[in-house]
């Protein structure tokens, strides 16, 4: 899979992106929540794993731009933060096209697993 990985820790992007790739995925990172979004605009990704507490332009920021220019739904987005917001939040979230939020710390195992069930919608490129 081609993962967009979004998260203010670059310590914590690189480790995971070096995780992913021994897991047979491509992985792209983004220590910027305004930068990660002009990449998901110009690229195809199979998945984007999101932070939501970032300076400047928080994932929910993120989101709410991906909703607003109506490309949310063509994003396999997953939330890994390090405080689950409410399960109101959760819930619009996912109303808006989030396919799942989780918590971190996360296993890689279990992460595969979640990649794993995502469905895949084919690169119109």
């Amino acid at each position: 899979m081609r993962i967009l990985h979004i998260d203010d820790n670059a310590t914590f992007t690189e480790v995971l992106s070096k995780l992913l790739e021994l897991h047979d995925h491509t992985c792209e990172v983004s220590n910027d929540g305004k930068e990660a979004l002009q990449m998901a605009l110009a690229n195809k990704y199979d998945a984007i794993i999101l932070d939501l507490d970032m300076p400047e332009f928080t994932g929910n920021d993120f989101i709410n731009e991906l909703e607003r220019l109506r490309v949310i739904s063509l994003q396999n987005i997953i939330v890994l933060t390090g405080l689950l917001p409410s399960e109101e939040e959760v819930q619009d979230m996912i109303s808006k096209g989030v396919k799942i939020c989780v918590e971190k710390p996360i296993s890689i195992e279990k992460l595969n697993d979640i990649l794993s069930s995502l469905t895949i919608k084919p690169s119109t490129s």
